[in-house]
């Protein structure tokens, strides 16, 4: 099975688009800007997925993986919260070797006792992303030089 895994910058208010990204027959969703799983339970939106994992400081604004056709997504233990802002999750399901999704939540303001530092998140979760075929996506309005993210790879 060949894995179908979109980024998607929805600008918020995912909700009222999910029709759109669902148009894309995902297998794996990563969506910035999206409501925590229990800010849409409260306002009670069922956002039809497998599975989802979530991080952000804010319950309107963070980073989500959403998976779907029976594809599951968990958080790989290595999450540390020391890097509050960078998810590691495993993408696993009915005939699908495991890979491994890096996402991002880029934050204007540094939060106290997160480092929001990408490229000391690549060196700690470098074991990580090298075990087995890995995607890095999520919100990259912070500015990376293209030369930096190649030392890194």
């Amino acid at each position: 099975m060949r894995l179908r895994i979109v980024s998607w910058n929805c600008q918020m208010a995912l909700y009222e688009k999910f029709d759109q990204l669902l148009s894309l027959r995902p297998d794996v969703a990563i969506i910035p800007e999206c409501a925590s799983p229990e800010k849409d339970a409260q306002e009670e939106r069922h956002l039809p997925c497998s599975s989802r994992e979530w991080i952000g400081f804010n319950e309107n604004k963070g980073l989500g993986v959403f998976s779907f056709n029976g594809v599951k997504v968990s958080r790989h233990g290595s999450f540390s919260e020391n890097f509050k802002l960078y998810l590691p999750v495993v993408v696993s399901g009915p005939a699908i070797s495991t890979c491994w999704v890096f996402g991002w939540l880029m934050q204007r303001r540094i939060r106290t006792g997160t480092n929001n530092q990408p490229k000391d998140a690549v060196e700690f979760y470098r074991e990580f992303l090298t075990a087995k075929p890995s995607v890095v996506a999520g919100d990259f309005n912070y500015c990376i030089p293209r030369d930096e993210l190649r030392k890194w790879a």
